[in-house]
Formats: structure tokens, C-alpha cells, sequence
């Protein structure tokens, strides 16, 4: 999917990663594994799955490219502490994480209650690598690719 936009002609620092449970797991793992650096990535209710499996496959590509992993302290799918073990993993191996929780939310919830910090997060991003937000005729120069449960 990424090597599609990139043949496209997005540069993959443009390719913003979000996913969301098991989305969130999936972009956490190409954080580690993707031949690419990304340009920032996005985890909701997710965690780091097989990291020892991982770690034998990382490349290290996006070291320096921003992780934001938002969990609702409330969620019983997908536990918080598993959230948090996975940020602090990532960040011992030298990743860029930021790990944001919401008490008292649980798992489907979790969703509408964090979309400002996405929005503040991308925007923080697009701000640091001046860029602009597009006009109606232009060709986009960021594309996010969401990737969640019903993804193929």
C-alpha cells in the first residue's frame, strides 16, 4: 500500500499511518519494519504485537518520525497497560512516542473523543515540514492512509 502511493508520487515523509485496535497494532509494527520513512503515525487502542519477531525484522527507518498512541484508560479490548508497555518498549528502542490516555473511555469510544489530538498532532507536523493546507484545484502533497479492522 505504501509503495502504491510512493509510485504515485507521494514522498513516503507525506504517508501519515492511523489505525485503530487492531489498525493500531498493524501501524506500530510497520513503524518498526517498513522500508520507508514514514511521516508520522498514529496508534488508537492499540499495541505492539509479536515484538520479539519484530525486533529480528526492524529496520529502523522511522526512529526519528512521530508515534502518537491515544488509549482510553477505560477499555476492556484492548487494555491500556498494553498500550502503555508498547509505548515504552518503542521508546526504549529509541522511537519517537508520545502515549495520550483518556480516563474513564473505553475501547469503541475512544475514537471520537481523540480526534482533536490527531488533529493537533498532524498539524504540529505539517507546521515543523512547512506543509500548507491544500487549494480545492491542488494535488495533495500529504495522503493518510487509514488502516483499521475492515482493511483488506
Amino acid at each position: 500500500m505504501i509503495t502504491e502511493e510512493i509510485n504515485q508520487g507521494i514522498p513516503a515523509r507525506n504517508i501519515f499511518l492511523l489505525g485503530f485496535s487492531q489498525g493500531g497494532s498493524v501501524v506500530l509494527s510497520m513503524a518498526m519494519t517498513s522500508r520507508h520513512e514514514l511521516g508520522g503515525i498514529v496508534s488508537i487502542a492499540g499495541f505492539l504485537p509479536f515484538y520479539e519477531a519484530l525486533k529480528k525484522k526492524e529496520l529502523g527507518l522511522n526512529k526519528s518520525v512521530p508515534i502518537l498512541m491515544i488509549h482510553g484508560e477505560g477499555d476492556k479490548i484492548v487494555l491500556c497497560q498494553d498500550g502503555l508497555t508498547s509505548a515504552k518498549t518503542l521508546k526504549n528502542d529509541g522511537y519517537q512516542v508520545e502515549f495520550v490516555t483518556y480516563s474513564q473511555i473505553g475501547h469503541a469510544d475512544i475514537m471520537m473523543e481523540s480526534e482533536e489530538k490527531i488533529i493537533e498532532f498532524l498539524q504540529q507536523i505539517f507546521t515543523a515540514r512547512k506543509i500548507k493546507p491544500l487549494e480545492s484545484s491542488q494535488e495533495p502533497e500529504a495522503k493518510t492512509i487509514k488502516i483499521d479492522k475492515k482493511s483488506p
